[in-house]
C-alpha cells in the first residue's frame, strides 16, 4: 500500500493534483491533538485514540479525487477501530490541490469528497505544509 501511495503522491504532485499531506482518524478529542503529529499506532492494540491514515487516503486517490461514502471509516483499508467504541470519531485531512493547501474535518459517518468546497483554504503550497 505504501509503495503505491508514494507513487500516486508523486504523480499527483507533478500535475498539482490531490496530495494528502496529513490525515488523522480517531476519537474527536484525540484527532484535534494529533493534527500536529501522531505516530501510526497498530490496529488491534486497542490503546490508540487516533491513527495516522495519510498513506491510506493517498492510496485511494484516483484522478485527483478522493471519495469516501457515508458510514464509518473504520472498515476502509488502512483504518481500524480506534479508542473506545462509544466515543465520537472524526477524520481530519490536510491536502494540497492546484497549488493551495486546505483542511477539512468530518464526523465518522459523513461522506468525504476531495477536493471539497467546504474545506478551509490555509494558503499556497509554498507557504503552508
Amino acid at each position: 500500500m505504501r509503495k503505491y501511495a508514494e507513487e500516486n503522491r508523486g504523480k499527483e504532485a507533478k500535475k498539482k493534483g490531490l496530495v494528502i499531506l496529513r490525515a488523522v482518524y480517531g476519537e474527536e478529542a484525540a484527532v484535534g491533538i494529533a493534527e500536529c503529529g501522531v505516530d501510526n499506532a497498530e490496529c488491534g492494540s486497542g490503546a490508540e485514540k487516533a491513527l495516522d491514515v495519510t498513506v491510506a487516503l493517498q492510496f485511494m486517490v484516483r484522478e485527483s479525487k478522493l471519495r469516501l461514502y457515508a458510514g464509518s471509516k473504520k472498515d476502509y483499508a488502512g483504518f481500524c477501530e480506534v479508542g473506545e467504541g462509544a466515543a465520537r470519531k472524526k477524520l481530519y485531512v490536510r491536502y494540497a490541490f492546484n497549488g493551495s493547501v486546505y483542511e477539512l474535518e468530518v464526523d465518522d459517518a459523513e461522506p468525504v469528497y476531495l477536493p471539497a468546497f467546504r474545506a478551509t483554504r490555509l494558503g499556497s503550497e509554498e507557504v503552508v505544509e
